[in-house]
């Protein structure tokens, strides 16, 4: 679950005088408005590197340095 309120980096934040939108709110926005409704398989061929254990990160062997994701809505394929 996503805490959106007043967690550690919240999209919202509160206060006793109104809300403030962070800028994470803003990339969620844009996230949510240039995806689309259906998921579409994506594959990424790159290098990969191995990354050491991290105060509370366990050793990650063969991380690749690229992810990508593609949604398609009607005939608008949108790859982040």
């Amino acid at each position: 679950m996503f805490a959106m309120l007043n967690a550690s980096k919240p999209p919202i934040i509160t206060t006793r005088d109104g809300v403030i939108l962070t800028p994470v709110f803003h990339i969620l926005k844009l996230y949510r408005e240039f995806t689309g409704k259906f998921s579409v398989r994506s594959e990424t061929a790159c290098p990969s590197i191995d990354i050491p254990k991290l105060i509370n990160l366990p050793e990650r062997r063969s991380f690749p340095l690229l992810d990508a994701s593609a949604s398609i809505d009607g005939n608008r394929l949108t790859v982040s």
